[in-house]
């Protein structure tokens, strides 16, 4: 550019209408015309630029990148600095900080990319190793049709579908703004960092002491994913923070146990990537009867003398501190009182346990050493369950029998039984909520653990009612003084799981079924051990009170006190009127000759739907 193209430039920037005499200019040397459009986006790039950091650390931060330039920069910057003065005369002077800005934005963006990526059309039916790549440097990336795939120079690999927008800072740092992004990590890669709307994860070995010291941090605010060592991972993620990983929750437990328990991290591995051709655990017969214990490593026993990894919900009434005196074993333990009012909330953080733990058709046992100290109820109550509150939709799992502490102000030992949701990968917490006022408890001892799935007895066609029919051995009571007046029906409706439910409704008088000895795969059910009866219940209306009868004589009943039933909107089951039902039946039960059978009852006035059940074996653990 001359002397008079460089003033009509500087003259249009600071904010003149000379666009008929650029226009000639243009029109003479095409040139000028392309470098006029350059330094106008600079600005306008800049303009921003400045919009988002004080004028002062701008130009503080122009220098100190100035500073750290490379010889061949600092060559142009000395040629800058003999450029005459009209560059810093009149309405000129807009135009002498070009060079300033083209050598920021330069500094912003590394020179050598960094990853290569591979475009796919929506309407393009050619294999993704024909279509031409592309190179890609750190900062925006938007896509808004089509699919692409980004291979970065460390081996991760990104998919990603339209619509997309994304900051890409590194090989192992990405915000999702908008969007879904399918992730594959080779084996031994580092540490692996993506924000999203609602949350920040780093997906990392179990053995990286950084990312567990990280995760630890009260300050940091930062979900970690533990993956196996030596393996690939991958996962799914979406700009609203919900993660799908690749592998089991048992299968990453049980191989690096060891390894987790010794760095003691807050979040054990949720999710791992399964050994080549490792068999499902649902498709073998041999079941582990180790339980997986969820809470490995955390402050479960209160022995950091505070309330690291659990937190006080600001719905409680009471409040709750560590203390010396509530000490079970160890040296600390919780204090809980509810005060007048109560109640008292207390969980273990969403942040520190594994995301993905909870699932379907799993159970979990919460256990805890606690000590009521005052008197002055019959007994004081509370219950425990799961919560979760992903994309603020608030979800809770069932109470079931709640816990009653007698009066006698002695340690006891309680266990509750959780049945699986499914649900999000995150923000689920464990609650112990303390319900009645004017009473204080000791708590210590706090165990998560995930119970190994048991052999089910009961046939798998009467099971589930996947053949479209009750089963073998499920039968319709019909004798006199205990008939079944109940509409009885398999239907689709009623599935809880898979393509069939039993349907039952009681508004037409009292249900009665009853398995027999049939309904068993054997024919002789072991007399020295305990079992377990269990079922899937949904209330659809109606209160469902409902017992249960061996065949050697007692009753069970459902609630377990008679008079009361399940019904919808009351804590025994959950926001979709779900929970699922177990009953101990004791060796004592089981006839001599092992030939068990087991009548139920549920009183008039309920619709239900039964599915999933499960006759297996009691181990102690």
């Amino acid at each position: 550019m001359n002397k008079y193209q460089d003033e009509l430039l500087a003259s249009f920037i600071a904010g003149e209408d000379n666009r008929a005499e650029l226009q000639q200019e243009w029109e003479k040397d095409p040139q000028f015309k392309q470098k006029s459009a350059r330094h106008v986006l600079t600005h306008r790039l800049m303009q921003v630029k400045l919009k988002q950091h004080d004028s002062a650390e701008f130009s503080d931060e122009i220098m100190a990148r100035i500073k750290q330039q490379k010889t061949t920069q600092q060559a142009n910057l000395a040629k800058v600095s003999h450029i005459k003065r009209y560059w810093f005369q009149g309405t000129s002077i807009a135009a002498s900080i070009f060079l300033c800005a083209l050598i920021w934005f330069s500094l912003e963006q590394p020179n050598q990319p960094f990853a290569s990526v591979k475009y796919q059309p929506v309407t393009s039916e050619v294999q993704v190793s024909e279509l031409e790549a592309f190179q890609l440097s750190p900062g925006p990336f938007q896509m808004l049709s089509g699919q692409a795939h980004i291979q970065f120079n460390n081996g991760t690999k990104i998919t990603a579908s339209s619509p997309t927008h994304l900051d890409i800072k590194s090989a192992s740092n990405v915000r999702i703004i908008q969007g879904q992004l399918a992730v594959d990590l080779p084996a031994n890669s580092p540490a692996f960092y993506v924000q999203t709307a609602s949350a920040n994860y780093v997906i990392a070995q179990a053995n990286d002491r950084q990312v567990s010291a990280l995760a630890n941090s009260k300050e940091a605010d930062v979900t970690p994913i533990y993956r196996q060592e030596n393996l690939p991972f991958s996962f799914t993620i979406d700009a609203q923070g919900e993660v799908k990983t690749s592998g089991s929750l048992d299968s990453i437990h049980k191989q690096s146990s060891n390894e987790v328990e010794s760095i003691k991290p807050k979040s054990i591995a949720p999710s791992g990537h399964k050994e080549p051709q490792q068999q499902d655990p649902a498709e073998t017969n041999n079941h582990s009867n180790t339980p997986i214990n969820i809470v490995s490593g955390l402050n479960m026993g209160f022995e950091t003398g505070d309330l690291t990894h659990w937190l006080v919900d600001v719905k409680s009434l009471g409040f709750a501190e560590v203390t010396p005196e509530a000490a079970k074993s160890g040296n600390y333990g919780l204090h809980i009182n509810t005060m007048n009012s109560g109640p008292v909330f207390i969980k273990i953080k969403h942040s520190v346990l594994p995301a993905g733990f909870v699932k379907k058709h799993k159970q979990y046992k919460l256990s805890y050493d606690i000590k009521r100290l005052t008197d002055n109820a019959e007994s004081a109550i509370g219950y425990t369950r799961f919560n979760n509150s992903f994309n603020a939709k608030y979800q809770t799992t069932a109470h079931g029998p709640w816990f009653r502490m007698p009066r006698d102000n002695t340690w006891q030992h309680h266990e509750k039984i959780i049945h699986g949701q499914d649900w999000p990968d995150t923000f689920t917490f464990v609650e112990i909520a303390f319900w009645t006022p004017n009473e204080e408890w000791y708590l210590d001892n706090v165990e998560l653990v995930e119970i190994p799935p048991a052999e089910n007895f009961i046939k798998e066609q009467t099971r589930g009612f996947e053949s479209g029919a009750l089963g073998t051995g499920l039968t319709i009571q019909r004798e006199i003084g205990q008939e079944n007046f109940a509409i009885l029906q398999v239907t689709e409706e009623a599935a809880i799981d898979g393509n069939y439910g039993l349907y039952a409704n009681s508004t037409t008088g009292e249900m009665h079924i009853k398995f027999t000895s049939d309904a068993f795969i054997t024919d002789q059910i072991n007399n020295q051990t305990d079992y377990l009866f269990a079922y899937d219940l949904r209330v659809v209306e109606g209160k469902a009170a409902l017992r249960q009868m061996p065949n050697t004589g007692g009753i069970y009943y459902t609630p377990e006190w008679a008079g009361y039933g399940y019904q919808r909107g009351i804590y025994w089951v959950d926001n979709d009127g779900l929970i699922r039902v177990r009953i101990k039946i004791p060796a004592e039960k089981i006839p001599e000759d092992g030939r068990f059978e087991m009548k139920m009852l549920m009183k008039e006035g309920a619709v239900v739907h039964f599915d999933n059940f499960e006759f297996s074996a009691v181990t102690e653990d």
